[in-house]
This record gives structure tokens, C-alpha cells and sequence, in this order.
């Protein structure tokens, strides 16, 4: 097992470069190491994806600097951490590599990618963030052992070619590239450090600009929330525009909206009523439906979808959820107590009472009342004996699995072979 990232930079303060990898029963592992450039990211992001879908052996970008077998002096049964060392691959205090291991193949044993580690490697001094919006980036750069800033450090922003440094407090800020950026570079000397947009390497991301628009924000709700079939419901709401540039602030939609056209849904599916209404001056509007008579039961969806000189304008739908319910209101309450306090032990009573009244106040008698007791399987700890249990006892790691019972024994059910052996 390897890091969960397929890019990986290393700390800093460490005395020795070495990417650290988990192993368990294994006392060998087979290993290469590549040295690349960062402009290798994209060809090893394809290289992944090739990987993962062929049995064709693939060879991935970048110079092969080791390839050997590392014999391990490790416990058996016990998962162990396995250094694999670069310093005696690299040329000079810093480098970018590719590290591949994986445990060595049996005599009658495919190779199992899953076991197979693939790591993209930064030995470097250099911290790099970014923050983008719709339209620059702002870059970063940091001592990776303390956090200070690091002036004029090159970021380049490849494959477009721009190159700005970095002030002062190590930021740069500009212009994201028409084209796009599926990474940054930072170079200070001999050391330089990938930044991509995404190690997702089943697609390419970018940075990308793109257009601020501007959004509808819709504020609508209804009367009652709960409605019987062939009653009318009231609904009002608000339209507010919230601009998306820099500058952008919440104002009215002016002659944007000049309609909202609502559709109403039933439970099932089908539409009960449609129709339209005005948009005023401030953005607001209100309109009142009739529920058929013959209406399903149950959450009714209301879709809005506003009308207008709407281009360079997000957001111009809208959703709204009601309940349609036969109900009425209750006219008495009841409640239920124990006479008797517990624990009860088999061949003993225990005595329930129960109160019924009206809500307008008043006993409610001569009702019927029906009663049902029923039991149901529990188990019991001793205090301060944890270890000891009396009834069904139920693993930790079964927490998900019912209890079935076969021949007078119950035990959790393996959803894969039936019940489990215990």
C-alpha cells in the first residue's frame, strides 16, 4: 500500500529523501524509479489510464534511474513501513520522479495492479498554492519548512508559457490563460515543484476563465404547507439579480423578469395545473392555484421558470415543494403510564392505565380501547462485568447484519453465504 494521492512531496526537514510505503508478508518488493519533468504530468496521467484498462506492459514517461529488488527484513503478519530511498538517484538537492512498486509476481500469478504502487514524487523546498475565481489566478509560494514567503520565484503556467514572479510576500497574480492550465510551475534555482489543477488522472482539469454571469436568487414560499385535494394554494415570492463579476452586488431584476410561468406536479408525476403570473417592479409576484378534487396524496413539486430579456443571467428555474393530505384535526388526546414500575419477571403482572380527553377539555368516556404486548429478544451485562453477557450477543462488526436463528441459535447473517459460523 502507497499514499493515497498519486502525487506526493516529500517533508522537507527530513534528513533523507525516501517515499514511505506500507507492506505486509511480503520480503521483497520490485522497484523503478523514473526521473521526469514537471511538463511529464500530463504523459503519466495518461499513462495511469492506460495502465488501469490494458495487460500491453507500459512504460511511463521520464528516464529510468533504478530499477532493482528490494529484499525486506520485515515481521511476518505484521504491516510494515518500507522506505524506498532517492538519494542515490538524484542530481542535486532536488528532483522530480516517478516511483512504481510492487510485490513480485508468483509462478502461476498475473500480475494485480491494485497491489502495484505508482507515486508522482517532488524532493523539494518550495510550497505552492493557488486560488482561482473566474477570470486570475493567485499563486502562492511558501518555504516549505517554516511557511515564510518566497520572493521571485518563476511560476509558469504551462502549456501556455506565461511566467510571472512573485513579490514580496510571495504571491503572483494573473490572468488565467485562454487556453487553460492543467498545471503550475514554481522554479527558484535548481528547485522547482508541480502544482496540477486535479490528480484526477481519468480526466483532465483545467483553469479555465470564464464569463461572469450574473444569477437569479429566488425567495418563494406558500401559505400553509399542507393541503387537502380541491383546496387553493397561495404562493409569493421574490426575485433579487446578484451580480457575478468582482463588483457584483445584490439589486433589483428591473425589466429582466417580466413573467414567472409555474408548473404544479402531483405525487405521481402528472401535472395538475400550470399557468403564469406578472413580475412587479420589485421583483415580486403571487399567484393562487385550485388542487383537484381527485389529486394522489402525498409531496407535490411547484417548478418556476422565469420569463424575461434573460441572456448573461444564471439560476432561471426554480423549485418548491407542498404536501396534499386528507387531514383533520383530532379531537381528543391519549395518553399511556405505567402503574406498576419494572423490572417485571415472568409469572408476575404489571398494570397500564390509559387517559383519553378532549382537547377542548373533558374526560372522554365509554371508549373502546385495544391492546397489544408483544416481546422481543434482549440481553443483559452484569455491573461492572462487560465481559459477560446474558441473551444474544451481537459482534461490534455486525453492527450492519440482522440476527437470524437457525436450530435455536441466533447469529449475525453474512449477506454473501447465509449465516456465519461463530
Amino acid at each position: 500500500m502507497g499514499p493515497e494521492s498519486t502525487l506526493v512531496t516529500l517533508d522537507p526537514v527530513s534528513e533523507e529523501p525516501v517515499l514511505t510505503l506500507y507492506t505486509i508478508n511480503y520480503n521483497r518488493l520490485e522497484v523503478k524509479i523514473y526521473a521526469v519533468e514537471p511538463s511529464d504530468w500530463t504523459a503519466f496521467k495518461q499513462y495511469l489510464r492506460e495502465y488501469q484498462r490494458t495487460d500491453i506492459q507500459l512504460t511511463p514517461p521520464g528516464r529510468l534511474v533504478k530499477d532493482e529488488t528490494m529484499r525486506l527484513e520485515v515481521p511476518t503478519d505484521t504491516l510494515t513501513a518500507v522506505d524506498i530511498p532517492l538519494g542515490d538517484v538524484m542530481e542535486g538537492d532536488y528532483g522530480q520522479f516517478i516511483v512504481i512498486a510492487k510485490p513480485p509476481k508468483g509462478l502461476f500469478q498475473e500480475d494485480r495492479y491494485w497491489e502495484t504502487v505508482h507515486a508522482w514524487v517532488q524532493v523539494t523546498q518550495i510550497g505552492l498554492d493557488a486560488f482561482a475565481d473566474h477570470s486570475e489566478l493567485v499563486v502562492w509560494a511558501t518555504d516549505l519548512k517554516d511557511g515564510s514567503p518566497l520572493p521571485e520565484v518563476t511560476i509558469s503556467a504551462d502549456p501556455s508559457g506565461l511566467k510571472v514572479a512573485t513579490a514580496a510576500d510571495g504571491t503572483a497574480r494573473f490572468p488565467i490563460p485562454q487556453q487553460g492550465a492543467p498545471y503550475l510551475v514554481a522554479s527558484q534555482g535548481e528547485d522547482r515543484v508541480i502544482l496540477p489543477r486535479s490528480t484526477y488522472f481519468w480526466g483532465d482539469d483545467y483553469w479555465l476563465p470564464r464569463p461572469p454571469n450574473d444569477q437569479l436568487r429566488w425567495y418563494v414560499f406558500d401559505d400553509r404547507k399542507i393541503y387537502k385535494p380541491g383546496e387553493e394554494v397561495h404562493v409569493k415570492g421574490w426575485l433579487r439579480k446578484v451580480g457575478g463579476a468582482q463588483d457584483g452586488d445584490v439589486g433589483l431584476v428591473g425589466n429582466s423578469v417580466e413573467e414567472v410561468l409555474f408548473n404544479v406536479t402531483g405525487p405521481q408525476g402528472n401535472e395538475l395545473v400550470s399557468g403564469r403570473t406578472n413580475v412587479n417592479r420589485l421583483g415580486g409576484f403571487d399567484f393562487v392555484f385550485e388542487l383537484p378534487e381527485n389529486a394522489n396524496l402525498g409531496y407535490a413539486q411547484l417548478y418556476l421558470n422565469a420569463v424575461g430579456n434573460l441572456s448573461g443571467l444564471d439560476g432561471n428555474q426554480h423549485y418548491h415543494e407542498f404536501q396534499i393530505l386528507e387531514f383533520r384535526r383530532p379531537e381528543f388526546e391519549v395518553t399511556a403510564r405505567n402503574e406498576t414500575e419494572g423490572p417485571y419477571f415472568a409469572g408476575e403482572h404489571a398494570i397500564v392505565a390509559v387517559e383519553a380527553k378532549y382537547y377542548a377539555g373533558g374526560p372522554l368516556p365509554n371508549a373502546d380501547v385495544s391492546w397489544m404486548v408483544s416481546t422481543s429478544p434482549s440481553n443483559y451485562s452484569p455491573p461492572n462485568w462487560p465481559e459477560f453477557i446474558f441473551g444474544i450477543w451481537q459482534p461490534w462488526w455486525w453492527y450492519h447484519a440482522p440476527l437470524i436463528e437457525s436450530d435455536g441459535f441466533y447469529g449475525p447473517f453474512d449477506p454473501y453465504g447465509g449465516e456465519v459460523e461463530t
